[in-house]
């Protein structure tokens, strides 16, 4: 439970400048007594005003909450509240705040000073200014209360006392203050609006699954009739094989077959020469009969034919040598002459089925034109077709090959260029973004450098007490420090680092899809070292706030 142990007041209404008035709070209960006018309720008011910063019913302006600067012949006052208190962790805190006013000829100025919260635990003294945190949020945190029920219950003033009987709209607001209904109708407001996000987010998760799974489909469709292809790929090369296999032994057979051919006709050719051969024999044997004659001479006579003969037979021997001679010279000629006929018999049989392959040929090559033609919508081939139009039609194609090769020429060196730009656009990416790399390194280099100066700051302001007589010396230097702060905080915002990293990703996203994990881990690793530069900012801010923090009164806990 917490509690207030003391209060101190200077500078404020009746209070005066000279020193300050400290009130002791005694448990459990406190009475203030005194005449009118004497600051009864200005106690009330400094109460409210350490606890909340709010200040009382029309006082925000003119310093009317401030020692009249009149009163003490000054033109400038300066207003201290301090409060001592038991935090509801049993720690001991003490809180002030501070206000001046001005007068000038004509018009007044008020102006709030820094205000602090001192801690002390174990021997350990922290303290926090209103440059780092917000006092009005965490006081009445450590006081257990809520600031509410601090400004409209227990510090309410006399003048706001009446709220009970305000309008219903504004009693509903205070009460809802009170009871802190708001935060509880900011969090349904809050799941609302994350239901909506998360019911967009879910509707175009369902449009992806959708395009997802047609994607799949087409994909599977694709993979199928891919197999099916193949397999009748795979079908028809067979088929080609064992067609090619049987091709090579009809052929062989048809080779065997001519030989065969050749063979036999050799063989007839053969025996009907035999055949001549024999009849002329048989000829020659008749014409002999006819012509031999019986002889009625005596056996001397005979025998001088006989001798005669003989020397006949002699001439007929040597005759018949020379028509033997001439004989084997012609059956020569008739053999070579037969192996002739052969071979140009087999000639012919060999012209006869090139013959025939070739009106194949030209049947296919018919059909062939005829088919070709209809494909590409060609003209005039419908009918018979002969060696004009085949002229005719080979011109034809020839200059359609030309065009789709001219075509596909120019669509190459096109699709070149663009390759070409492509890889050129991605190679100056990838320089732009190795520079914000670079630069990118130099930054964390340089906050790790900065924090280390920051920890030696750190470490020599531990050891320096500062007092009042400082205190100017140390005003200037935050004002040259926040200078400082504020420049490098332009230059930073200025470099725009995040959005330079994150287009490059995106265009590099876009060139090549294979880095996008890649890109996208680099997003994240810059988003946390902005978030970690800033943080490193905010804390050499706490750090040197805290430095230069000097409470004016010295109110130990």
């Amino acid at each position: 439970m917490s509690s207030i142990d003391k209060l101190q007041i200077q500078g404020v209404r009746s209070f005066g400048t000279g020193h300050g008035e400290t009130i002791q709070f005694f448990t459990p209960l406190t009475l203030i007594v005194g005449y009118n006018g004497s600051g009864k309720t200005t106690i009330v008011e400094c109460l409210k005003y350490v606890t909340t910063g709010e200040l009382p019913p029309n006082s925000k302006q003119g310093g009317a909450f401030i020692h009249d600067p009149k009163l003490c012949g000054e033109k400038e006052v300066l207003a201290l509240v301090s409060m001592s208190f038991n935090s509801t962790s049993g720690a001991k805190m003490v809180v002030s705040r501070r206000l001046m006013v001005t007068v000038t000829k004509s018009t007044r100025k008020q102006k709030a000073l820094e205000g602090n919260l001192t801690l002390r635990r174990d021997g350990e003294r922290t303290s926090i200014s209103t440059r780092v945190a917000e006092l009005d949020q965490i006081i009445p945190q450590y006081l257990g209360v809520s600031k509410a029920i601090l400004e409209y219950v227990i510090f309410c003033h006399q003048d706001e006392s009446l709220w009970p009987m305000s309008e219903p709209a504004a009693l509903k607001k205070r009460f809802d203050e009170i009871f802190e209904a708001l935060k509880y109708t900011k969090a349904i407001d809050n799941i609302k609006v994350l239901r909506k996000k998360q019911n967009e987010e879910l509707g175009k998760m369902k449009i992806i699954e959708q395009h997802a799974k047609e994607d799949k489909n087409k994909g599977e469709r694709a993979e199928k009739r891919s197999r099916e292809l193949s397999e009748e790929i795979e079908r028809l090369r067979v088929e080609i094989e064992a067609l090619g296999s049987l091709k090579k032994t009809a052929a062989q057979r048809s080779k065997e077959a001519w030989d065969h051919c050749a063979k036999f006709e050799k063989i007839v050719a053969t025996l009907e020469g035999k055949r001549i051969e024999a009849s002329a024999v048989e000829r020659s044997v008749q014409d002999l009969k006819k012509h031999i004659k019986e002889m009625t001479d005596s056996d001397e006579e005979l025998q001088a034919i006989e001798d005669r003969y003989e020397e006949r037979m002699g001439v007929y021997q040597r005759d018949n040598e020379v028509q033997r001679r001439r004989y084997q010279e012609i059956s020569k000629e008739i053999e070579q002459h037969r192996r002739t006929l052969g071979d140009k018999q087999t000639e012919i049989g060999k012209y006869q089925a090139q013959k025939d392959q070739y009106e194949r040929h030209v049947q296919q090559r018919e059909t062939l034109i005829k088919e070709t033609a209809r494909r590409h919508n060609i003209r005039g081939f419908d009918l018979d077709i002969d060696n004009e139009k085949v002229l005719d039609f080979m011109e034809r194609i020839g200059k359609m090959a030309r065009d789709q090769n001219a075509t596909f020429e120019r669509a190459r060196r096109e699709t070149q260029d663009e390759s070409h730009n492509a890889q050129k656009e991605l190679n100056q990416l990838n320089e732009r973004k190795s520079a914000i790399s670079q630069s990118k390194e130099s930054a964390r280099n340089q906050i790790t450098i900065n924090d280390r100066k920051i920890s030696s700051h750190q470490a020599e302001l531990d050891k320096i007490d500062v007092d009042e007589g400082g205190k100017a010396t140390l005003e200037s230097t935050i004002e040259d420090i926040e200078q400082r702060l504020a420049r490098s905080k332009a230059d930073y915002d200025t470099a725009r680092w995040e959005r330079q990293i994150q287009d490059t990703d995106m265009q590099l996203r876009t060139l090549d899809e294979k880095k996008e994990r890649l890109d996208a881990e680099l997003v994240e690793g810059t988003r946390q070292a902005g978030d970690s530069a800033r943080l490193d900012y905010l804390q050499k801010e706490l750090k040197d706030r805290q430095r230069n923090n000097l409470p004016w009164a010295g109110l130990e806990p």
